[in-house]
């Protein structure tokens, strides 16, 4: 494309600098009436930009991908559509059996099917055990808690606690484009001239940096296909049941752990653990497979800034004795840092679950150098021989890149940037 189709502000800071440079020639011998222009080459300029965003196109939406594994506070679970499994992990009151002398009645009582541990409601070793708790085991899941009746021992899976993990894969390559706002951002740039700069026409050299930056965002929603995958755990015991009941947590349908309270006749409270463990990790699973359609609601971000560099030519017509237009233009190099986040959620059609909503808040950061080319256009104002003041308008054109996060991708484009400046020169 040719460089007249693309820098219209260019277009016009000629026809404006033609102007002016007529002017000059009809009465260049009046070039020392603007003296106040002060003999300064040098001068340094501090401005405010307001520039226009950059194109940002989000793309493959609908991707919606549950972790699995999570850690909180050091405890490990494995969260499902329809349930948790948390790995196991040796208690806080947890006391080795080989720690234990032989007359210790706690020995005796940490003897059973797991004879690994035993557990005493004190962490003091010495004190009298309250309660009866099952022991750690490696590879066995105390705590566990599932939200469908109908995941016990599925058809083919006796034996086996099923946990289904739905996620959202895009179909159709859907799009959206984020919104192009205004960014404020800061610049400097020093100046030199290379010809007298009280005449009516001069020549300089300009070099700078401006700190810009980026936010555009998007919401909708898009169709995906809805995809399912199944791990089964198997029980561990046959002779415990799976509990239901006031003592469950709120909004848990099951669980494989209950504490039971019972009251002696001398009035001493005794805890007892009841529960049917299951292994800590899938015996089998069940590749994902697509049962349906989903509707997903998303929100799509692109948030940074991008610190750009620029070198070149300034030509500088004076109108009156304190007024000049002036106009350059030449290279850019523009270091963008961006962040990408995306959340995005749906629920599973039918499902009358706790956790049907399946909420994702993922992020990543891009870091790119575009090179390019710029054009400014600036009226100015020479309030003293060394201050002075500018406004004008600006033009950025770099390139564009790609950055992705789970699945989706968000395309920016900084190839048409305008914006607005404006400042104060100091000459020295």
């Amino acid at each position: 494309m040719q460089l007249s189709s693309r820098l219209p502000l260019v277009i016009f800071s000629s026809l404006a600098l033609s102007v002016a440079v007529m002017h000059a020639q009809d009465d260049d011998e009046d070039d020392e009436q603007f003296g106040i222009f002060s003999r300064s080459k040098q001068s340094l300029s501090v401005g405010l930009k307001l520039t226009q965003g950059p194109h940002v196109q989000f793309g493959s939406l609908g991707n919606v991908s549950r972790p699995i594994e999570r850690t909180d506070n050091g405890i490990v679970r494995r969260e499902y559509s329809n349930g948790k499994v948390f790995k196991d992990g040796k208690r806080a009151a947890e006391l080795a059996i080989d720690a234990l002398s032989d007359t210790d009645p706690k020995k005796a009582l940490a003897r059973d099917e797991f004879n690994y541990r035993t557990y005493s409601t004190s962490a003091d070793p010495s004190s009298t055990l309250t309660g009866t708790f099952l022991n750690y085991k490696s590879g066995i899941a105390r705590d566990w808690e599932y939200y469908e009746a109908g995941q016990a021992n599925r058809p083919g899976h006796g034996g086996t606690i099923a946990f289904d993990s739905y996620s959202a894969l895009t179909k159709n390559e859907p799009t959206r484009e984020g919104s192009r706002g205004y960014s404020g951002g800061i610049e400097l740039f020093a100046t030199h001239q290379l010809t007298d700069p009280r005449k009516r026409i001069s020549f300089s050299i300009i070099a700078g940096v401006s700190l810009t930056g980026i936010n555009s965002s998007s919401t909708g929603q898009v169709n995906s296909n809805l995809i399912v995958a199944t791990d089964y755990y198997r029980f561990i015991g046959t002779d415990v049941p799976v509990f239901t009941g006031s003592d469950v947590t709120p909004g848990v349908i099951y669980q494989g752990r209950q504490i039971v309270t019972t009251v002696a006749s001398d009035g001493t409270s005794i805890s007892t653990e009841v529960t049917r463990t299951i292994e800590d990790s899938p015996s089998a699973s069940d590749d994902p497979k697509a049962v349906g359609s989903v509707v997903v609601d998303g929100k799509w971000k692109i948030k940074g800034a991008y610190f750009t560099f620029r070198v070149g030519p300034q030509v500088q017509a004076m109108l009156t004795k304190s007024i000049s237009l002036s106009a350059s233009i030449g290279l850019a190099g523009s270091y963008v840092g961006t962040t990408f986040s995306a959340e995005e959620s749906f629920k599973v059609p039918g499902k009358d679950l706790p956790n049907t909503t399946d909420p994702t808040d993922e992020t990543s950061t891009e870091n790119k150098f575009l090179s390019g080319y710029y054009a400014n256009l600036d009226a100015n104002w020479e309030l003293t021989g060394r201050t002075g003041f500018f406004a004008g308008v600006s033009y950025e054109k770099s390139g564009d890149y790609t950055q992705g996060v789970g699945g989706r991708s968000a395309r920016i484009d900084l190839s048409t940037t305008t914006g607005f400046r404006g400042g104060i020169n100091i000459k020295f």
